[in-house]
């Protein structure tokens, strides 16, 4: 699929369709920039620097041992890639 049409609410919302969501992997709770590159509007999801996704990691599991490895595996998992 390379469009979808939607309508955006009177409070500014729009959804972005299912198979978009599903292919691109976003979950709710992500975080979406929007962007103005010539003329048009970009969405692009916001990447979380690996340092603080490690930090609320190591707070939800507070287990010894816990690596930077195995938050990159832990963040993988969560989005689905592994």
């Amino acid at each position: 699929m390379n469009s979808a049409t939607t309508t955006m609410s009177i409070k500014g919302q729009i959804v972005i369709p299912q198979p978009f969501r599903q292919e691109y992997n976003l979950r709710p709770g992500d975080t979406i920039v929007v962007k103005k590159v010539g003329g048009l509007l970009v969405l692009e999801r916001q990447k979380v620097p690996l340092k603080e996704f490690f930090t609320e990691l190591r707070k939800k599991y507070a287990k010894p041992g816990f690596t930077y490895s195995s938050a990159e595996y832990e963040r993988a998992r969560e989005r689905g890639e592994k």
